[in-house]
């Protein structure tokens, strides 16, 4: 038997720091986005660190990288970042350097993605054609997730 994280870890530094905040900033120029990765890099290992210590049989980086995962993948997928480089395999590359402990990555479904519009706006009835169409395209992200190591990846359906 074995113990993981389900749904995403607050935001929100072990100090205090609230990572919306950076990032709020950021985009108003009053603070450099270095900031903003380095407090998300932080964030990541700690919560990697206490699901550790709380002895998950499977870790994942919490959901912290982005305030939106599935708006940042569907920004991914438009721009080309995926496959054996792509955003999801980076992501749980920079997870898994963390411990030693088995890292799974946790990744958007295909309804949801769908449902953010891949293709903008359209019409509902389209939908489910979309959301068969994001599950061939994320088959091909699985697969390179699966050829870098990834034991496990953890499919959140939160619009379906």
């Amino acid at each position: 038997m074995f113990a993981m994280l389900l749904g995403a870890w607050p935001r929100v530094l072990v100090d205090g720091t609230r990572v919306a905040d950076l990032e709020t900033d950021a985009a108003a120029g009053r603070a450099p986005t270095a900031t903003v990765d380095h407090a998300v890099e932080r964030l990541v290992v700690e919560a990697v660190d206490a699901q550790v210590e709380a002895g998950m049989g499977f870790v994942t980086d919490g959901s912290v990288r982005w305030a939106d995962p599935a708006a940042e993948l569907v920004r991914a997928l438009e721009a080309g970042d995926a496959g054996p480089d792509g955003l999801l395999v980076r992501a749980w590359r920079a997870t898994a350097a963390r411990t030693d402990r088995p890292v799974a990555q946790v990744v958007p479904g295909p309804w949801t993605l769908a449902r953010l519009g891949l293709a903008g706006p359209g019409d509902p009835a389209a939908l489910p054609a979309r959301a068969r169409a994001l599950a061939d395209t994320l088959a091909g992200e699985l697969e390179a997730l699966g050829e870098a190591g990834c034991p496990a990846v953890q499919v959140l359906e939160h619009d379906a």
